[in-house]
Formats: structure tokens, C-alpha cells, sequence
């Protein structure tokens, strides 16, 4: 996928890559498939998380961040049936690339096929478990299978869980320490009042957030 930002950035992002922007006082972006992906042809898939930013920062200069998937460190389980890339945050003393403006851990898990593995989270976090494709049970209770039930999302009471592959499976696991914030959301503007929301349209319309090349 071909992406480009009003920073001037233009990247290619492969599969297993992760591109992370954060917005702060504003940024345009397009992103869509490369003219080579086109005349190919085949199947895109992407996964688009959007995370909030506390009021102190909703106004810091926007930036962008791409990271490879050959670049990311891994963590694995004993017999290295299932594979933990750390995009963010830390896990078992290995710790991601990307630089977040608050505590959270975002990992992808791909297994190939059954496997167990233990992963640590703060308590403070919340915090879920997605499953892209593949059958997981979570915590030896909770069944997730493409099609059917996909995420589990955990109480504040814990600071481990428990997932189990039983076929060739990839999962997103996300966690955060909630901001506690009001939020007020229109469009792609996500601020903490209505006023501020009608403030970033107007400097979007004035083209204080920069323009993309024709």
C-alpha cells in the first residue's frame, strides 16, 4: 500500500509493516494500492486503529512513524510454535519501535499452528485480544474462531493472560491505560469539546493542516 502525508512523507508499506501517525494539531493523508498492485491484482488487507490523545497533547506537531516487519522484535513461546511482534510497548524485556505519547502495547501473535503462549500486561491497562483468521482460546475458556466470535476484551484484574493456538492463527493484542477524558467525535476530528471539534474543521478548511500533491 502506497501511503502519502502533508509532512512530505511518501512510503510503501509491506505486509507485516506498521506506518502510526498521530494527528496532534492536524495532518491529510491518502493511502490506496500501488499501480503495480493494480494491474496484479490480488487481495489488500489492512488493519486502521485510531487512539486517543490526552488534551495536553491533541495539539502537539504531527508526526509520522514507519517501522518494517523485519525491524520488529520478537518474543516466542518454548518450542517456537507462536511468535509475538512487539510493534509498541514492552513485553518480556523486549520492547517495540514505535514511540506512543501514552502507555500502550500493541502486538501481533502469529502461530503455525498449536502453541501456548503467556503474555504480561499492566493492570492499569484495558485491554483486548482480536483474532484476524486461525482459532484461539483465551485464559482456557474463552473460544475465538474467524467468522464467529473474534475478540475478547478483559477486566482491569489481572496482570497476565493465557492464549492457546489450535491451527495456524494471527491475532492483534492491544492495551492501554484508559485517558478518562471527554471525548467529542465528528467525522475524523476526535477532540475533548465541541468548540475544539469546530476549530479543527475550520483550520482544515483554511489548510493549516497542509495539502496532498495532485
Amino acid at each position: 500500500m502506497l501511503t502519502l502525508y502533508t509532512l512530505g512523507n511518501e512510503m510503501l508499506v509491506k505486509a507485516g509493516d506498521v506506518q502510526w501517525t498521530t494527528a496532534g494539531r492536524g495532518i491529510v493523508h491518502a493511502e490506496g494500492p500501488t499501480r503495480e498492485f493494480v494491474l496484479r491484482g490480488g487481495e489488500l488487507e489492512g488493519i486502521q486503529l485510531w487512539l486517543n490523545l490526552p488534551a495536553a497533547k491533541k495539539m502537539m506537531p504531527a508526526a509520522y512513524q514507519h517501522v518494517k516487519s523485519e525491524d520488529m522484535n520478537v518474543v516466542e513461546n518454548a518450542d517456537k510454535s507462536i511468535s509475538l511482534k512487539v510493534v509498541a510497548g514492552e513485553q518480556k524485556g523486549l520492547y517495540g519501535r514505535i514511540e506512543t505519547q501514552t502507555p500502550v502495547n500493541v502486538y501481533m501473535l502469529k502461530s503455525n499452528g498449536e502453541g501456548e503462549i503467556t503474555i504480561d500486561i499492566a493492570q492499569s491497562h484495558e485491554t483486548l485480544v482480536y483474532l484476524l483468521d486461525g482459532e484461539a482460546i483465551v485464559n482456557k475458556e474463552q473460544s475465538l474462531k474467524k467468522g464467529f466470535q473474534q475478540m475478547v476484551v478483559f477486566n482491569q484484574d489481572g496482570g497476565h493472560f493465557n492464549i492457546r493456538t489450535t491451527s495456524q492463527s494471527n491475532l492483534l493484542i492491544l492495551s492501554g491505560e484508559p485517558i478518562k477524558e471527554k471525548v467529542v467525535q465528528h467525522g475524523p476530528y476526535v477532540m475533548n469539546t465541541q468548540t475544539e471539534v469546530m476549530e479543527a474543521m475550520r483550520d482544515y478548511q483554511q489548510g493549516k493542516m497542509g495539502f496532498l500533491p495532485n
